[in-house]
Parts: C-alpha cells; sequence; structure tokens
C-alpha cells in the first residue's frame, strides 16, 4: 500500500501542496485530475523521489520511502507527458540502457526486456528503432521502461 501523509510543499509563497493525505490500495488504479497549479505534478515528483516535500511522509508497504529514494526508484516507475526517447536506438538496445542503469545486464536484462516489452504489446518490435515507432508505441515502451 502506499501511503501520503501531511504533503507540502511551497513555491516561494505559493502552497503547490498544503498537507496532502492519500491512500493507494495495492492494485489500485489511480489518476490525477485537476486545474494547473492544484499540485498534481509536484506529488507526482514527490512520490518517485524527484522532489523533497517540505514536510509530510511517503511510505509503500510501511517503509519510509523518502529515506531511501534509490529504492523507491527500484518499485515506483514515472512516465511524464513529454518523454525522452533516444530515437537512433531499436527497442531492445533501449531497454537493455535502461536496464543497465538499474544495475541488470546481459541475459538477465534481456529477459526482462523481452517480459516487459511482452506485457505492454511490444514483444514483435524489439528490433524496430524508436523513431519509427507511432506516439501510442512510443509510450507504451516508456511504460515498459518505468
Amino acid at each position: 500500500m502506499l501511503k501520503i501523509q501531511g504533503l507540502h510543499k511551497k513555491y516561494g509563497n505559493y502552497h503547490a501542496l498544503d498537507g496532502l493525505d492519500m491512500e493507494l490500495s495495492d492494485g489500485a488504479l489511480f489518476g490525477f485530475v485537476g486545474p494547473n497549479g492544484a499540485g498534481k505534478t509536484t506529488t507526482i515528483k514527490i512520490m518517485t523521489g524527484l522532489l523533497k516535500p517540505d514536510q509530510g511522509s511517503v511510505t509503500l508497504d510501511g517503509t519510509d520511502m523518502l529515506a531511501d529514494t534509490m529504492a523507491l526508484r527500484r518499485r515506483i516507475g514515472y512516465v511524464p507527458d513529454h518523454f525522452g526517447l533516444y530515437d537512433n536506438l531499436k527497442v531492445s538496445e533501449y531497454m537493455e540502457f535502461f536496464a543497465a542503469c538499474y544495475h541488470l545486464e546481459g541475459f538477465e536484462a534481456r529477459k526482462r526486456a523481452r517480459n516487459l516489452l511482452e506485457q505492454v504489446g511490444l514483444g514483435g518490435r524489439m528490433d524496430a528503432f524508436v523513431d519509427g515507432l507511432s506516439r501510442g508505441m512510443q509510450q507504451r515502451l516508456c511504460l515498459a521502461r518505468a
């Protein structure tokens, strides 16, 4: 279970988050909806360890995830609206590059990449170049990467 308690974040005099509390059960699907400036992106960046809150906590299965952001990054992925892709790589090379960022290499990296690509419906595209994929396929690639 992901639990957020008392998140606060200010940018100057602007309160992006003012005591956010929420819980997400295992397997839950959740979306953030709201106007610009409501704190959606700030919350996601804190949840993924990309931004530190001024106050509050994020726990995952009872573990304080803000105390160990590397452990957090191993368990939570993030796909922003504008995702960075390396167009001159094949899909398999792209996945292996990011696997290496998490210290996965060789057979283990290739196996994990193949399984993830199958899950997002790109198993047959391992030899395709990233820039040759449709936007929807690129989004699925980024989801597999995350």
